[in-house]
């Protein structure tokens, strides 16, 4: 498994305890979830805590992808070329048959 599989299993797996979560804390605050049994406290705040999970990873991955814009530009203008060949997750053009 490469690091970009990992990344992108870690991401399905937090999309789905997000989407998850956001159901159960829906029903809990329109009344359909009894707050007052400590399970359902429990799981409220695990999903709550879910959600904060999600939402550092979402931010996280917003830095890195600035970072590298950032990054190509620097070495666009200090190494030459254009800034798209030094972003990662640009499609690289095959020239004169090479790859």
């Amino acid at each position: 498994m490469t690091e970009n599989d990992s990344h992108l299993r870690v991401e399905r797996q937090l999309d789905a305890v997000a989407e998850e979560s956001a159901i159960f804390l829906v029903k809990a605050f329109r009344g359909a979830v009894r707050m007052d049994e400590p399970e359902n406290r429990i799981l409220a705040s695990a999903a709550s805590s879910g959600i904060g999970a999600w939402t550092r990873y979402e931010a996280t991955k917003s830095q890195r992808q600035q970072t590298d814009i950032i990054r190509s530009a620097i070495f666009a203008r200090d190494l030459g070329g254009r800034q798209i060949d030094y972003l990662p997750d640009a499609p690289k053009q095959i020239e004169g048959g090479q790859s």
